[in-house]
């Protein structure tokens, strides 16, 4: 009996024991837990730092990259649409001249067809002209007036 009493001391003394490092396990195990809990809340905080201070960064660089880059592509709309402008005005200007070169062509062809017989009357008056010999002056012969009168006269000739 005073070994089982004895046993029985030392179980208590031994579950004692064990209670006592359990509640000190369960004691580190809760400072351990709130310290995680800590280092995870401030974590939290932390990248909700980093995320409002790289989302802080992206709008600065966009603040300052948006004018930029604006101002090139208006710059390049700008010089498009000058282009397109240019292309439409030449479009214009070479529709104006082609007319205008029509214009002055048909009208230079009209003046020459209509003085193809001045210009055929020069030509034989010319070619029959008499010299005077006191002015020497040229005169047309009456006979080269006319394509009919020269036309008959040859004709008369020949007979």
């Amino acid at each position: 009996m005073a070994a089982q009493k004895g046993h029985a001391d030392m179980v208590l003394a031994a579950a004692e024991a064990f209670d006592a490092a359990s509640s000190e396990v369960g004691a580190w195990l809760d400072t351990a837990r709130e310290t995680a809990e800590v280092n995870a809340r401030r974590a939290e905080a932390q990248a909700a730092g980093v995320a409002t201070k790289s989302e802080q960064a992206i709008a600065a660089v966009v603040e300052k990259m948006v004018p930029a880059a604006t101002a090139a592509l208006a710059g390049a709309v700008v010089i498009r649409e000058r282009r397109r402008t240019m292309g439409i005005s030449l479009a214009w200007l070479g529709g104006g001249a082609a007319i205008a070169l029509v214009l002055v062509g048909s009208g230079y062809a009209m003046k020459a067809a209509a003085d193809r017989p001045a210009v055929a009357f020069h030509e034989r008056c010319l070619r029959a002209a008499i010299k005077a010999e006191s002015s020497g002056r040229l005169y047309c012969p009456v006979e080269a007036l006319s394509d009919q009168l020269a036309s008959a006269q040859s004709q008369q000739q020949r007979r």
